[in-house]
């Protein structure tokens, strides 16, 4: 045998006869005998500081841009799901009307069906009753100003117009 590096390609290791060893070993890279001549510089690999602080911008510029219209979804759809609510609300007052001759007042419609508790920590529920008619009405809490009031009557008055079905 030569003196030397004997190697034999094995997939990405290589087999080599070491003679300060004696034996054959396997190295997966450089085998350390190796000469500088052999050796090539390493490929850069990962990401550098500029690139990341560019990408973080870029990220964050769409953040504020996504952000406050995400949130006006949720507020939509948080009053779209009070608008049914008082809607359901509606109709348990018809029915109360018909077999107690009279319309009932909040307590006993939230008793008989309550709100869910994403509504509860958004809006309070108020009812204007008399005789022969009643008027619901979600109105936000002081910390949730941003949502509207939700009103529904009994002759089917609806404001405001575009959160409901």
């Amino acid at each position: 045998m030569r003196s030397g590096i004997l190697a034999l390609s094995l997939r990405r290791g290589r087999l080599a006869w070491n003679p300060e060893w004696g034996l054959y070993r396997f190295f997966v890279g450089r085998h350390p005998s190796a000469t500088n001549a052999e050796i090539r510089p390493a490929m850069p690999t990962g990401f550098s500081l500029l690139e990341l602080v560019i990408v973080l911008g870029i990220v964050g510029i769409l953040a504020t841009i996504a952000l406050p219209n995400y949130q006006e979804h949720l507020r939509t759809a948080t009053a779209k799901k009070g608008a049914l609510s008082l809607l359901s609300f509606a109709l348990l007052q018809e029915r109360l009307r018909v077999t107690h001759g009279a319309y009932q007042p909040g307590p006993v419609l939230l008793a008989s069906q309550p709100l869910s508790a994403h509504l509860r920590q958004r809006y309070e529920l108020f009812v204007d009753l008399s005789p022969s008619a009643f008027e619901l009405s979600l109105i936000p809490k002081a910390a949730q100003e941003t949502y509207p009031t939700l009103t529904l009557d009994s002759q089917g008055g609806r404001r405001p117009a575009s959160y409901w079905p």
